[in-house]
């Protein structure tokens, strides 16, 4: 889609669907051709990686660098390979002091062999621009091949592209590279974007309803779906619809059942239709996501309160998870928490992970002298389980699809042929992995409105509210906090915990409600904002991160730490909005 004006502001709308009515086949096969593209893109990214790369070697400096990491890599690799080999000979996990410590200082030797490399490689492609710009001016002219080659519809291979560029650059900007699809999962996109119909550019609702435009029609709703005085449940009988939209070059459509449980905003113009899927247990999950753009007005706030907010985790004696702390201007304080109900469920859910993985450990062991008595799909998945091993070493999902598969033959007259306590597995993992998957994306879901319920009411309360500017990712990623806090690693309760309160997602939310009430959101850079004493902004030497509430050793105040940090990311950002805030009390 082009980049719009500066005057118009888009806005997606998303409406559940149910399961394909027609066109199921012809959609899977567009699906494929989209995998296929992808995964020709990639390849030439790969072929104009692989070209840099040969260049860059011409200088023999580097060559020689890149020499000595090769030589190195090939020494860890072998040692790897005989630590391996040494393990699976005892069949368990045994000590290698000689072989762990020569990897760790060839690793470490490589580390400081691709530090010397990088500065002399952005120093080549300094000096030799002209190389670089026309080996991307091969790729992009084989990427221009593969997109008219692709057979797709022009939507569709236009998505591709963008979301391949998209995830190009970000490959480049993390020093990465973009892989290739995923056969395993089955989640995909159908897009169709809207041009111009008779009315001007895109399209309004009213024509996608009328049939005026072919790519997408939706059936006209019962004109009583959004009278304010019915019912939920009324509503939600009387919005139900379906849409026909179109798949691939050849004009071939899908039909799907539509719940429009609300209308595009009145004006607006729809640029393009997405129709999502994702595997939830058993069943898909299909959602049409509509594109509208509108003149953008510019909202302000009414109020003249701010707050700050301290985002985090931590398991409260109730059993709920405190993933925000607020403080307002007023000095008040207020907790966003997980609810303990919603922490039961998820413990349910990673018990039914757990019985999964007790069942297909109990397979293993009870199979693991008569492996070899068993046919070749059903063999494979186990041969890789040893005694004293956990369930991630049999492969499930190719066992899954081997049971699968013999039932789906003996249906069609052809022997099972599957053993009694194969089937067993089998009948237990598709009813646990079902229940957990529909379990967790319930959960999932109810999470994600309970945030944007809690970030509609603080940006309706709040004309600005202020939060940390830290790397999620960052956070994402720790296993071990720094060594110079002095603490131990992260238990394993501490990441899950961390996991369930998705901080990404909150904050995500906040940010959507902050655009629709005009809420100005300020960033605050300032560190040490939990160990800074709030009352009197001494900087203490609190690191005991397990203590809720510290005491600072030079003015004796007492605080609770979380709340502490809010304060002080007020404080940092009342100074730095642009508008002055005036105490709500």
């Amino acid at each position: 889609m082009k980049r719009q004006s500066d005057s118009m502001m888009a806005v997606v709308y998303a409406y559940g669907c149910g399961q394909p009515i027609s066109g199921i086949d012809h959609l899977r096969v567009e699906h494929a051709k989209q995998r296929s593209m992808w995964d020709a893109l990639v390849t030439a990214e790969r072929t104009a990686d692989r070209s840099q790369w040969d260049a860059a070697r011409s200088d023999p400096d580097i060559d020689a660098l890149v020499e000595q990491i090769d030589a190195v890599s090939s020494t860890i690799a072998e040692a790897v390979k005989s630590r391996r080999a040494e393990r699976a000979k005892y069949r368990r996990k045994v000590d290698t002091p000689e072989l762990d410590a020569k990897i760790s200082e060839q690793a470490e030797m490589r580390r400081e062999l691709r530090k010397t490399l990088w500065p002399m490689l952005a120093e080549w492609r300094k000096g030799n621009k002209d190389r670089i710009k026309a080996i991307e001016t091969a790729r992009r002219a084989a990427s221009k091949k593969i997109r008219q080659c692709s057979g797709l519809y022009w939507g569709n291979y236009n998505r591709v592209s963008d979301d391949f560029e998209q995830g190009r650059r970000l490959a480049k900007k993390r020093g990465g590279f973009v892989r290739y699809s995923d056969p395993v999962h089955s989640d995909g996109v159908l897009t169709v974007q809207i041009q111009r119909t008779a009315s001007g550019l895109g399209a309004s609702f009213q024509e996608l309803c009328s049939g005026a435009f072919s790519g997408l029609i939706i059936a006209p709703v019962n004109e009583h779906a959004f009278v304010p005085i019915i019912t939920r449940g009324e509503r939600k009988r009387l919005c139900r619809t379906t849409i026909s939209m179109r798949v691939d070059a050849a004009g071939n459509r899908i039909e799907l059942p539509l719940f429009l449980h609300r209308l595009p905003p009145a004006g607006s113009r729809i640029k393009s239709a997405q129709l999502t899927w994702r595997q939830e247990g058993e069943r898909k999950r299909w959602q049409l996501a509509l594109t509208c753009s509108y003149p953008s007005v510019e909202i302000t706030h009414d109020g003249e309160s701010a707050c700050g907010i301290d985002i985090g985790w931590r398991k409260e004696a109730d059993g709920s998870l405190l993933v925000a702390t607020i403080a307002n201007t007023s000095g008040d304080i207020d907790r966003l928490t997980v609810p303990a109900k919603w922490m039961t469920a998820m413990d349910q859910v990673e018990r039914l992970q757990s019985y999964i993985d007790d069942d297909t450990i109990e397979l293993a062991r009870g199979r693991h002298n008569s492996v070899a008595d068993l046919p070749d799909d059903l063999r494979a998945p186990l041969m890789g389980w040893r005694p004293k091993l956990g369930a991630s070493h049999v492969d499930v999902s190719a066992l899954h699809d081997a049971v699968r598969a013999r039932i789906a033959a003996a249906q069609k007259g052809a022997p099972a042929d599957v053993p009694a306590d194969i089937r067993y597995w089998y009948d237990r993992y598709r009813h646990l992995s079902v229940w957990r998957d529909n379990k967790r994306a319930k959960l999932m879901r109810q999470r994600r409105e309970h945030y944007r319920l809690y970030a509609k009411d603080i940006c309706e309360k709040y004309a600005l509210v202020a939060i940390e500017d830290f790397d999620l990712s960052e956070v994402a990623r720790t296993k071990k906090r720094a060594p110079e806090d002095g603490e131990n690693e992260l238990h394993a309760a501490a990441r899950a915990q961390r996991q369930r309160a998705a901080l990404y997602e909150f904050r995500k939310e906040l940010e959507n409600q902050a655009r629709k009430t005009g809420t100005e959101i300020v960033r605050v850079k300032k560190d040490k904002t939990t160990t800074t004493c709030h009352g009197k902004g001494h900087i203490t030497g609190q690191i005991d991160r397990s203590r809720m509430v510290w005491t600072c050793e030079i003015c004796g105040d007492v605080w609770d730490r979380d709340e502490n940090a809010a304060r002080n990311i007020l404080d940092a950002a009342v100074g730095s909005a642009r508008a002055p805030v005036k105490n709500a009390a």
